[in-house]
């Protein structure tokens, strides 16, 4: 019973001293960049998946963008399907990249389907001018 009372104390000690803590001065600090939305700083934020750019204006402003900047954070262009029309949008996810085909509707959920890279046809699809493959790439 004296090692878990010896845990206990200390345990208990040390979150006392870190109750108070402010969750935000460990998990982001300021870089010398200001956001290319609304003009105020950028701060590098930890969050569940990892370090990322965020906007100090949050949540007025929303802009984000991965640490190395390499892949876009808002939906971009890549190609138009033939047969439907819509845009073929490239997406982050919590995953990493995706294809999405148009917009995502209002109460009406994506529904996810999974393919090998090298199955999926581009050629079938209008290509955009400004589309390559480091586009798609995940680091």
């Amino acid at each position: 019973m004296s090692v878990l009372t010896n845990f206990w104390k200390d345990f208990d000690q040390q979150i006392n001293e870190k109750k108070d803590l402010d969750r935000s001065k460990i998990t982001q600090k300021s870089i010398d960049e200001d956001c290319p939305k609304c003009g105020k700083s950028l701060l590098s934020k930890l969050g569940r998946r990892g370090n990322f750019i965020a906007c100090s204006g949050y949540p007025d402003c929303d802009f984000t963008r991965s640490l190395n900047g390499d892949l876009p954070q808002e939906p971009k262009v890549i190609a138009i399907d033939k047969e439907t029309k819509k845009n073929i949008l490239l997406l982050i996810g919590p995953y990493g990249p995706y294809l999405q085909l148009g917009e995502q509707e209002e109460n009406n959920k994506i529904v996810q389907r999974n393919y090998e890279k090298d199955n999926i046809e581009l050629s079938s699809c209008n290509n955009k001018e400004d589309f390559h493959d480091e586009d798609v790439k995940n680091e």
